[in-house]
């Protein structure tokens, strides 16, 4: 399923420096699925390969890999800020509340934490071997 990114900056994250940490109010399915197949063994290093876009209905903007980082509230995702392409975690709680229909950051609820990396396709691998 696809991963969508219409903010900017976390966006041109993924495109500069080929990777980029996302927040999300809710669990990818494909983690879900994961957890119930792979229950004995952690996620943590487990990667899920899939697209990126611009925003629902564009089209694919890149391939991707994701990995999850677990369930963080917003008060804890200050080591990831820089990753984030966002300037410090006020801007980023502020994007976060925006996206969700919040009137202002939650900073006690829930949500997941996942590291995107740019993946190349097939043809673009060769000229890295």
């Amino acid at each position: 399923m696809v991963i969508s990114f219409s903010s900017e900056k976390p966006r041109q994250q993924l495109l500069d420096k080929k990777y980029v940490y996302t927040f999300r109010k809710n669990r990818r399915k494909a983690f879900i699925k994961a957890a119930r197949h792979y229950w004995r063994m952690p996620l943590k290093n487990w990667g899920h390969k899939d697209w990126a876009n611009e925003g629902r209905t564009k089209p694919k903007m890149c391939d991707v890999i994701i990995f999850e980082v677990g369930d963080l509230v917003l008060k804890n995702l200050e080591k990831y800020v820089l990753g984030s392409g966002f300037e410090d975690l006020e801007e980023w709680g502020q994007e976060i509340a925006r996206l969700n229909g919040w009137d202002e950051p939650r900073v006690h609820d829930k949500g997941w934490l996942y590291k995107v990396i740019w993946a190349p396709e097939e043809e673009e691998k060769s000229e890295w071997t």
